[in-house]
């Protein structure tokens, strides 16, 4: 893999001339990063769900209707 740390596009130093801190920080900002992004997937994945289950609801109700046996 590649020797540098690279964050939102841009190059850090070479890990091996970062300082414990400097390492640190960096894996903490890009976890919280991660973390936000995979917060965000969660929500639209969970109104995706809500979506989905309305829409089966409503079919089952158009098939009960029309006297379809589901």
């Amino acid at each position: 893999m590649n020797d540098l740390i690279t964050t939102e596009r841009r190059v850090a130093r070479p890990r091996s001339s970062m300082t414990v801190d400097e390492l640190l920080r960096c894996n903490i900002e890009s976890a919280r990063h991660q973390l936000g992004a995979a917060r965000e997937n969660l929500i639209e994945a969970r109104r995706r769900v809500v979506a989905l289950e309305g829409a089966v609801e409503n079919w089952f109700e158009m098939a009960q209707l029309a006297g379809r046996p589901v």
